[in-house]
């Protein structure tokens, strides 16, 4: 009798992996204040990418591209900032981050788990405060699921429900 089933409770425990907690809020969309206009260039996430982006610091995103049946859907997993290069944080992804054991492991499980779906957006800035600023006021307005440092305020309106 365990054997019967056994296809079902595989899938379960491989879904229950992909499961990620979405928080979709307008309010914080319109509390977003920035005055600064992004200009965001797309790369897909692999090592043949690494030279088309730029060496100089900004903010960055990844999201999942499932690229099917024609339709141009994304899922923001992650913000972060580059102080100084946006190339060489793109190229530790590509290395230091895929290890749990020495990298992040929220990280290295994402890059594992949408390894061939990932796209890198980048903005190039001009400082590192321009970079830390933009990263908290992106990550505040869109709580992407793979992000861990939420703002305590936001954490405590969120733990309510």
């Amino acid at each position: 009798m365990p054997g019967e089933y056994q296809e079902f409770f595989d899938l379960a425990a491989l879904a229950s992996h992909h499961k990620h907690e979405m928080l979709l809020w307008p309010f914080l969309w319109e509390k977003y204040d920035s005055q600064r206009k992004l200009r965001w260039k797309n790369v897909v996430f692999s090592k043949h990418s690494r030279q088309s982006v730029p060496s100089r610091p900004g903010v960055y995103a990844f999201f999942a591209r499932p690229a099917i049946a024609n339709m141009n859907v994304t899922y923001l997993l992650y913000i972060g900032r580059a102080r100084k290069s946006l190339r060489s944080r793109f190229g530790n992804y590509l290395t230091t981050e895929k290890n749990p054991y020495k990298g992040r492991p929220k990280m290295a499980t994402m890059l594992h788990q949408y390894g061939g779906y990932l796209q890198f957006r980048y903005a190039v800035l001009k400082s590192a405060t321009t970079v830390s600023k933009m990263e908290r006021k992106l990550i505040r307005a869109f709580m992407p699921p793979v992000n861990e440092q939420v703002e305590a305020e936001i954490r405590r309106v969120i733990a309510a429900f």
